[in-house]
């Protein structure tokens, strides 16, 4: 890579391609520190009108894909110039406003932070009257590849609780690249139904459904993956 692109700087390496050719179609094995963004290919079709607007006569019209800090898919130009890309957020972005009011310091979503280690479990009621199906937010953060920190997050249950995974603490040196969100044998597999940008946590999260025959949350450890399962089960309340 010359010296001139070293100068993009988004907060994920970008790879450039040969003006946009296909390299092939099939299905990719991802190693190592890797990124998925989920988007809906009617937004993206959305996105890639709006564009082909903007530079209506041009031909073999290319554009940057970056993955940046607050703009969790970016599709546009690249500004050398200004270190700026413009064009359009396939996933919105939150301003400083929208951040504090979603703080986790703001009384209206303060919730209890509870420290587990991999020995614990969670539990929970899979479905009440009041709030209907139980759900999770699971928010995992990477560090260099590495997988150091687990944030679980109650939601549609009577507790606000946010439960935290701390392998830097539990593993030293944590050398997790991989997670898993599964349920233990010949239990129901929990739905995720959403993946979106957690603004606190600075990460994709998952929103997931518990399977109604479960109850209870644990951790499995695979040294020789170098990988953790998030398993959903059916425990006794100690």
């Amino acid at each position: 890579m010359s010296e001139e692109k070293k100068e993009f700087k988004p907060l994920n390496r970008v790879i450039e391609t040969d003006n946009c050719a296909i390299a092939g179609i099939g299905a990719f094995e991802l190693k190592g520190y890797s990124v998925l963004v989920r988007v809906s290919v009617d937004y993206l079709k959305r996105a890639i009108k709006i564009i082909e607007e903007l530079h209506k006569g041009e031909k073999d019209i290319s554009v940057d894909l970056a993955i940046a800090k607050g703009y969790p898919l970016v599709i546009g130009g690249y500004n050398r110039e200004e270190g700026k890309i413009s064009g359009i957020a396939i996933a919105p972005r939150v301003d400083e406003e929208g951040k504090k009011k979603m703080s986790k310091n703001n009384l209206k979503f303060k919730r209890k932070i509870v420290k587990i280690s991999l020995d614990d479990e969670i539990h929970y009621t899979p479905i009440t009257e009041m709030w209907g199906r139980a759900e999770f937010d699971i928010c995992p953060v990477f560090k260099r590849g590495y997988l150091r920190q687990i944030h679980i997050i109650r939601r549609q249950q009577e507790t606000k609780e946010e439960f935290v995974l701390d392998l830097e603490r539990e593993l030293k040196p944590s050398r997790i690249r991989e997670f898993r969100i599964t349920s233990e044998y010949g239990k129901s597999l929990p739905k995720i139904w959403r993946n979106f940008w957690c603004i606190v946590h600075k990460t994709i999260s998952f929103s997931v459904y518990v399977p109604v025959d479960t109850n209870t949350i644990k951790f499995t450890l695979y040294f020789f993956q170098n990988s953790l399962d998030i398993i959903f089960t059916k425990g006794e309340r100690k």
